[in-house]
């Protein structure tokens, strides 16, 4: 199946014919192409080629989806419109955006065999539009806002477990998010007010039986108190899947007592005050949690974004 991703922008145009057949969005096949990118881009100091779409110029790599991926093919900057791609070959070949992209942008266009190019939304596209063709997809894709301007993610270190991180199948990060936007406030998730919490009832961690590893690496800290337990399982009433909401007042619960350790340890002095933990420092209430990414096998780790004053 070809496939096109493509970064839009905020207007409307449409896409070309060429590309209308068997266009669909995929979440994991951009990512891997955006690994495939920075790679590529590492080798050169060239400039991005680019093309003009909706009165808009657009930084992009052009290439086959083919396993034995070529060298990106050339597009003139300021080119009209996408290249043909039967005038380039016969094989399916991708468009891509950049990993300098912040936001990818993904929207439904047309089911393989179909014909003719829609036309391309105007603002933010929502994981909806993908769900007819990919809900295990749609179900991943963060929501359809942007962050606040104050707000700052957190570099945590991404835990690492010996060799053999790349030998297992990852799961799907799990989003947590408002209408408002990305993210729940963690301080409301200990108080277990979690009222607008998106799809706060859904299952989550299905296949996985007693215990995941939480893993929290804060700047400056050092690791050895950075690992929490949260069951999968809910037994509230019966054994069920955690729900959402619970998995986030777990995040939270372990978050808190994390929190109150560093708060007795002074930093190692590789870090800025701002990432410093404790009173006048930074704490649960203007911290929110945006996923739950797993980073090695029974392990997860939050992405955490703190508000700044």
């Amino acid at each position: 199946m070809s496939i096109t991703e493509l970064h839009h922008g905020e207007s409307s145009g449409t896409i070309p014919d060429a590309y209308g057949l068997d266009a669909i969005a995929s979440y994991w096949d951009a990512t891997r192409a955006s690994l495939r990118t920075r790679a590529l881009l590492s080798q050169s100091d060239t400039a991005l080629p680019s093309f003009t779409f909706a009165g808009e110029n657009h930084p992009i790599i052009y290439w086959q989806t083919l396993p034995n991926t070529q060298p990106a093919q050339d597009i003139q900057p300021g080119a009209s419109s996408l290249p043909d791609p039967a005038g380039v070959s016969s094989v399916p070949r991708q468009i891509c955006p950049t990993p300098f992209d912040d936001v990818m942008r993904y929207y439904n266009t047309g089911y393989e065999g179909s014909a003719g190019a829609r036309s391309w939304p105007t603002g933010e596209a929502h994981s909806s539009d993908v769900a007819l063709v990919m809900p295990s997809v749609a179900s991943s894709l963060p929501p359809a806002t942007t962050f606040p301007e104050n707000w700052v993610k957190i570099p945590q270190r991404i835990y690492h477990h010996g060799s053999k991180q790349w030998s297992y199948r990852r799961s799907e990060p799990i989003r947590f998010s408002t209408e408002d936007h990305p993210g729940i406030n963690l301080g409301d998730a200990l108080r277990k007010d979690l009222t607008r919490l998106t799809g706060s009832e859904d299952p989550m961690l299905q296949g996985l039986s007693g215990a995941i590893s939480c893993r929290l690496l804060f700047p400056g800290y050092p690791e050895n108190n950075g690992s929490r337990q949260i069951p999968t399982q809910d037994w509230t009433k019966a054994r069920q899947p955690i729900r959402r909401s619970k998995l986030a007042y777990e995040v939270a619960r372990k978050l808190d007592r994390y929190l109150t350790q560093l708060a007795r340890i002074n930093p190692d002095g590789t870090v800025e005050d701002c990432w410093r933990v404790g009173h006048g420092f930074m704490h649960i209430d203007n911290m929110f949690l945006v996923s739950l990414e797993s980073v090695s096998k029974g392990s997860f780790q939050p992405e955490i974004w703190v508000a700044a004053p």
